[in-house]
């Protein structure tokens, strides 16, 4: 194990180089610029550095989780153009997101989204009528899903709001309601979602 003080030629500032020996035997390098520019500050602190590493190995900086607005570009081209949708459906998404969904909640990260964002984006559209707050809730919800598909986060935030989409107005709920899949996110289904949607636009309802 060594550390070595040197001055980048390139660029003039010091450059510290770490040989250590990892937790797991490995050996071990790391060049990078030195946080102070004194030769005896930039040796302690890569000595400090060669034990952390000999103690705990290069840890990763943990991953930052984008924001929805950060997203929306991945979704509409990663999802909704890469899978041949329907120019109407992309237009739809793209629509809903930008008027409804963005304004409220595009500052937030997307496994910080919790169930009284989703009541506050219900309450922002409350003058809207069913079906167009359904319709941005399932664009939403389906965002999300495919943020857990591509490991951006772990779980679908706010589940149980998002699954509840089809249960807005009284008009919907008449004829003992719509029920909606709400035991667990694992449990929603989107194809049975958007049946649940159409049937409330609709105006149909599940017998008791």
């Amino acid at each position: 194990m060594s550390v070595r003080v040197s001055t980048n030629k390139r660029w003039g500032f010091l450059e510290v180089d770490i040989r250590a020996r990892l937790p797991d035997g490995t050996r071990y390098r790391e060049r990078t610029k030195a946080p102070v520019q004194s030769r005896s500050g930039a040796r302690r602190w890569g000595e400090e550095r060669e034990r952390f590493l000999a103690l705990h190995g290069p840890v990763q900086p943990k991953k930052e989780v984008m924001t929805v607005a950060e997203f929306k570009p991945r979704f509409m081209d990663g999802y909704a153009k890469a899978n041949r949708l329907k120019a109407s459906g992309i237009a739809h998404k793209e629509a809903y997101l930008r008027l409804y969904v963005l304004p409220l909640l595009g500052a937030k990260r997307l496994d910080a989204i919790t169930d009284e964002d989703i009541q506050r984006l219900k309450a922002r559209m409350e003058r809207k009528n069913v079906k167009t707050v359904n319709n941005a809730l399932s664009v939403l919800s389906k965002m999300l899903k495919v943020a857990v598909e591509w490991k951006e986060i772990r779980s679908v935030p706010a589940c149980d709001s998002l699954a509840q989409a089809g249960r807005l107005g009284d008009g919907v709920l008449r004829g003992g309601g719509l029920r909606a899949p709400r035991r667990s996110c694992a449990q929603v289904d989107e194809r049975a979602l958007i049946a649940v949607l159409i049937g409330g636009d609709a105006g149909f309802a599940l017998a008791r």
